[in-house]
């Protein structure tokens, strides 16, 4: 709808990422943001490098924070593990070396990464609402065990931080060119 109001044309379409419903060698570059620990590693390799022309390349973005020793995500990712012992999705440093396995395996050639940190601003506000959406809290509790939480990371965010909180993300990114074939 803002694409249509602001007069762009912009084509969007809704498929899983290993059954693409583009036409073989269409796209000079594909790209993953936020979104590769999910897929099925293989079949979506296999189907990029179907939809990539020859010289083509696939990008891998991702961005995480980081929980430095007693910041505010390492404070959080406490929280969150109090409520869901069995969420595996902090500790994190933001660089994904076994990606880098998966191309090599899957053919991809002229591999290079690089990495980036920088700080994310937010508010109180602004920070609750990104945990509450996260896997570990907001797709994993019940709504009720959602509320509880979120009035817990209040509470500790107006015990021990300013309203201003600066937040470590880096930026983990791999390049790689489509295998021959």
């Amino acid at each position: 709808k803002i694409a249509e109001e602001k007069g762009l044309n912009i084509k969007y379409v809704n498929s899983t990422a290993e059954s693409l419903p583009f036409k073989e060698n269409q796209f000079d570059t594909v790209t993953a943001a936020q979104c590769w620990h999910w897929f099925d590693k293989e079949k979506v390799l296999q189907e990029i490098n179907r939809v990539l022309k020859i010289d083509g390349k696939l990008v891998i973005i991702h961005l995480d924070w980081l929980p430095l020793k007693e910041n505010v995500v390492a404070k959080t990712e406490e929280l969150i593990i109090s409520f869901n012992p069995s969420w595996s999705g902090g500790g994190g440093n933001g660089m994904y070396p076994a990606w880098l396995t998966q191309v090599s395996e899957a053919g991809y050639r002229e591999i290079e990464t690089f990495t980036f940190d920088l700080n994310v601003n937010f508010s109180h506000q602004a920070w609750r609402g990104r945990i509450r959406a996260s896997a570990g809290v907001g797709a994993s509790l019940s709504d009720k065990d959602v509320k509880i939480f979120d009035e817990k990371l209040k509470s500790l965010l107006e015990k021990d931080f300013s309203e201003t909180l600066i937040i470590p993300h880096r930026v983990f990114c791999l390049v790689c060119s489509r295998p021959y074939t």
